[in-house]
């Protein structure tokens, strides 16, 4: 169960179609109005050779309640952030019953990710399949989020009223059976 004073996401580094080489690409930035300049939730980026490609945190990333605006819920709500657990869907104002494993969500997101870049290079071995990207593939979240911790540059909490769910958010979509 998340810190009652947190929100619990995973980034979905599916979010975005595959890189010309078949690498995950999606970054989710941190709340701009809170944090301008601050980065991505859940993931950093690094140089690799002469690409830019997206390193991604292991677990789960506590977002501070008090931070938690309309950014993060429409986040959620259009499947670039994950909800590691119930809790944090109900302090977004999604109903509990749209909670999914993370795991799954994540799984299920890869593998439509894969279809599509398979569809558009056919013969081709897409990076996060190649024995040289098992080391940089984004972390399969653990089945107990219960570990999060903030990362080390974790925003400061900001003392900001948290902004009610967007009516015009809609609502997460549920993972294919």
């Amino acid at each position: 169960m998340a810190h009652p004073d947190t929100l619990l996401v995973f980034v979905n580094p599916y979010a975005a179609p595959l890189d010309q080489e078949g690498r995950p690409t999606a970054v989710y930035p941190w709340d701009p109005s809170h944090n301008p300049g601050r980065g991505w939730v859940g993931a950093r980026l690094e140089a690799r050779g002469d690409a830019i490609v997206p390193v991604y945190d292991e677990g789960p990333v506590a977002i501070p309640f008090l931070m938690a605006s309309n950014h993060y819920r429409r986040g959620i709500a259009h499947g670039d952030l994950i909800a590691a657990d119930a809790e944090t869907l109900r302090r977004c104002g999604f109903p509990d019953d749209q909670f999914q494993n993370p795991q799954a969500v994540l799984a299920n997101a890869r593998a439509r990710a894969l279809a599509e870049w398979k569809a558009h290079h056919p013969g081709e071995v897409p990076a996060i399949e190649s024995a040289q990207a098992v080391a940089s593939s984004p972390p399969t979240p653990p089945a107990a989020a219960a570990a999060a911790k903030p990362p080390g540059d974790a925003p400061p909490a900001v003392q900001a009223k948290p902004e009610a769910p967007a009516a015009d958010a809609p609502a997460p979509k549920k993972a294919a059976p």
